[in-house]
């Protein structure tokens, strides 16, 4: 029979796994789901561990960049997600893409709250802040209008990857694709943009 000690070790174990190959962390990822709907909170502290950071992300952003609000709104996507994990069904889309669909819904529920609603300002960098836009000195309202014209899946893989600060196998994840679609797909957005923008991006 095994100790409390001996759970801990493995979930450290398996916690760990998730930084090896892609099917490592997978199958890690799918015991720590399993052992999550069996009520293990231990197992889930590893699951949140291992995605606070990009939930937070989207939440910041997507929420105007308020520290605050970002937390708790993350707080409140975390505690959805234990309520209902349960449901969750692994075969289905990735955890992070689940907990992504969590968090669009604690977002829009916040701006709906707060009078507002989602607008592509709301996920673009603060102008005022150049550091935040990269390596270029885009002007706000032209990277807006240039992402306004690509292609939904080419401005969601920049939106992710450039903007929330996805690897590219968390932007799969997000997007249900593969890591070299996301890839090809960011290659063509960046031609795009590069076009429409009349300089490197």
């Amino acid at each position: 029979m095994r100790s409390d000690v001996d759970d801990v070790w493995l979930l450290q174990q398996l916690d760990v796994a998730f930084q090896k190959s892609d099917v490592d962390g997978r199958a890690a990822e799918a015991q720590l789901i399993q052992q999550a709907r069996e009520g293990d909170h231990v197992a889930f502290g590893v699951l949140y561990r291992r995605y606070v950071m990009p939930i937070y992300r989207y939440c910041w952003l997507h929420f105007g960049g308020s520290r605050e609000d970002a937390e708790d709104m993350t707080s409140t996507v975390f505690i959805r997600a234990w309520q209902a994990i349960g449901r969750y069904d692994e075969r289905g889309r990735p955890f992070l893409a689940w907990l992504h669909t969590i968090a669009r819904n604690v977002v829009q529920d916040e701006l709906r709250r707060a009078g507002r609603t989602m607008s592509l300002d709301d996920i673009l960098p603060d102008p005022s802040n150049v550091a935040d836009l990269g390596t270029s000195r885009l002007d706000h309202e032209r990277l807006a209008r240039a992402l306004t014209h690509l292609a939904p899946d080419q401005r969601q893989v920049v939106i992710c990857q450039f903007l929330l600060g996805y690897a590219t196998e968390e932007t799969a994840a997000v997007l249900g694709k593969r890591a070299g679609a996301i890839r090809a797909i960011q290659m063509r957005a960046l031609r795009t943009l590069r076009e429409l923008l009349g300089r490197d991006v």
